[in-house]
């Protein structure tokens, strides 16, 4: 993976740890991996649009982006799930 794409990892994974801390208190590890991922896409997405001509001037398409970090973010709540919940 690439240090650009770790950026775009971190911007929308701090507005979707946001999200999932205002929205889903009793079950943070569930609202980061789904909800909170797809509702920080479409902020960052609202704020940041051009970003994304950045990253496909450098060969990251958005949809491989928002798959990318959406399987990674699903991948460590249903690990966070399984840790805290069972």
């Amino acid at each position: 993976m690439n240090r650009l794409f770790f950026k775009y990892y971190l911007d929308i994974t701090r507005i979707s740890i946001l999200i999932s801390i205002l929205i889903g208190l009793q079950k943070i590890a569930i609202c980061f991996g789904t909800f909170g991922t797809l509702i920080s896409f479409f902020i960052y997405r609202y704020f940041q649009n051009d970003q994304y001509y950045f990253y496909l001037n450098h060969g990251f398409t958005k949809s491989e982006l928002m798959i990318k970090v959406f399987l990674i973010n699903f991948t460590i709540s249903l690990i966070l799930y399984f840790i805290f919940y069972f």
